[in-house]
């Protein structure tokens, strides 16, 4: 006569299940520390590119018209917006202001979920932006003058870049816009601190 052996039970026991548990718990935390740092970057990326979109148009419209066109930089709301109907160059000359009736750039509207991204500018006492009706670009201070490297200024102390950074983002995205020419690039900096290299901007 034979005997049947009894069937060992193979499942878990509660120390090896609380030890999956928190295993699982580690991997979903790196998994979603990693998501929201990624969707933070690509966020900067397409705010990045929609403002040197409309930085691009404002200066075309200045060459198209054969005009000037000056827009105020307004860091507390995110923003560029076309300074007025006039551009005042001294106390007796002005001239009149393109890009008067373009909308403002809100940088916080321009992607879904942006409403933490923040703006600063490179050099801080720049408080616009000015396009020539050949295209050229100046950056000016509060008092409507334009910006001038002072002796001893290292790098390119005469342009302008728009750095934007977001919360749960570790690197910033930038807007620079060479002076005198014009040209406007995107970079990406590696951490919000650091310069933006120009280079790539992926």
């Amino acid at each position: 006569m034979t005997t049947i052996k009894p069937i060992k039970n193979s499942g878990f026991t509660l120390p090896e299940l609380m030890a999956i548990i928190v295993i699982v718990a580690i991997l979903s935390g790196i998994g979603i520390a990693n998501f929201s740092q990624r969707w933070a970057q690509e966020r900067l990326l397409a705010a990045s590119r929609h403002l040197q979109s409309w930085i691009d148009l404002q200066r075309r419209i200045a060459i198209q018209e054969g005009k000037a066109c000056e827009l105020s930089i307004n860091t507390i709301q995110a923003a560029l917006e076309p300074s007025g109907g006039l551009i005042t160059l001294n106390a007796d000359s002005s001239i009149p202001n393109a890009c008067a009736n373009q909308k403002a750039f809100r940088v916080r509207e321009s992607v879904d979920n942006g409403s933490s991204i923040e703006l600063s500018v490179t050099p801080s006492n720049a408080k616009a932006l000015r396009f020539s009706f050949r295209g050229h670009s100046e950056v000016v201070n509060q008092n409507g003058e334009r910006l001038i490297c002072t002796t001893g200024s290292t790098g390119d102390c005469d342009s302008l870049v728009l750095n934007l950074t977001l919360p749960g983002s570790t690197k910033k995205r930038c807007v620079k816009i060479i002076s005198p020419l014009g040209v406007i690039r995107t970079g990406v900096g590696q951490s919000t601190s650091s310069d933006c290299s120009y280079s790539h901007s992926f």
